[in-house]
């Protein structure tokens, strides 16, 4: 860009420039490169497919989903009141529970039901005992998956970012 690397008095140089436009100028490049960034991603998350619902393919015994009443094809809706769009959130969920009970919502037969479960400490992490079902490969569920998969990344980078620089010593 012209006045850039060297000081330049012509007409719409970047020297020439108010303080506030070059700010300007400089934070959209930044700005170009993380939306770039972001569109890349999004692009390889909906090409690669295979990803898991938040519907149960199975329940194992004697852990809190079979003991609380959660049956196979049951879609996890919220958790706490909490929407779910991803395993990852179910995931997430349950890690910070600190093994208290969690309210479920799911869909079962069009209708939906609150289940109270009590997540099981096994090993140093928290499960309920379920499997989830893999979700058929096409368009719609890879577009679907790999958008909530995105925005997913990227709220994961603004907290690190922000952990980064709050964490206490």
């Amino acid at each position: 860009m012209l006045g850039e690397e060297e000081r330049s008095d012509e007409e719409g140089s970047f020297s020439k420039a108010s303080i506030p436009k070059r700010i300007a100028v400089v934070l959209a490049g930044g700005l170009v490169n993380i939306i770039f960034g972001l569109l890349v991603y999004f692009i390889l998350a909906i090409s690669t497919g295979n990803y898991i619902t938040t519907t149960i393919d199975t329940v194992l015994p004697d852990y809190g989903a079979e003991k609380a009443g959660i049956i196979q094809n049951d879609e996890i809706i919220k958790i706490n009141n909490k929407k779910v769009r991803l395993r990852s959130d179910i995931d997430n969920i349950i890690q910070k529970s600190n093994g208290e009970d969690l309210v479920f919502t799911v869909k079962r037969n069009n209708e939906y039901k609150d289940i109270i479960v009590t997540p099981a400490n096994e090993g140093n992490r928290l499960v309920i005992g379920v499997t989830f079902k893999i979700a058929e490969n096409n368009f719609g569920n890879n577009l679907y998956y790999g958008f909530w998969d995105t925005i997913d990344f990227s709220t994961s980078i603004v907290e690190n970012l922000k952990e980064m620089f709050s964490r206490e010593s």
